[in-house]
């Protein structure tokens, strides 16, 4: 009866410590592998690192297709824009030249 009563003491001394670390495992563990956690904080910013690159490569051909656009538009557009545009469009050369068509790749993504 009296070690009974010993062992119950230790137990209730140790029963509220060994819940706390449990507790604190258990957020330890979601703080690095959860859904919201380091691991995922890591991916998210490597994902965002790579759609920027992605982005700016998108604004620099947005840029230079908008160049390219405003060669062709206007009242008097330029003419070397105009007679490539015509010749891709049409097929067109002139007697002395030599017409090479050729598919052109598709983009990488």
């Amino acid at each position: 009866m009296f070690l009974l009563r010993i062992l119950q003491k230790k137990l209730r001394t140790l029963v509220l410590p060994f819940i706390a670390l449990l507790c604190l495992g258990y957020l330890g563990y979601h703080t690095l592998h959860g859904d919201r956690g380091l691991e995922a904080w890591i991916g998210l910013s490597e994902r965002l690192d790579a759609l920027k690159r992605e982005r700016s490569a998108l604004e620099a051909q947005h840029s230079w297709l908008m160049h390219k656009a405003s060669l062709l538009n206007g009242r008097k557009p330029d003419p070397d824009m105009l007679d490539e545009a015509l010749r891709q469009r049409l097929y067109l050369g002139r007697p002395d030249e030599i017409v090479i068509r050729y598919r052109t790749p598709l983009p990488e993504k």
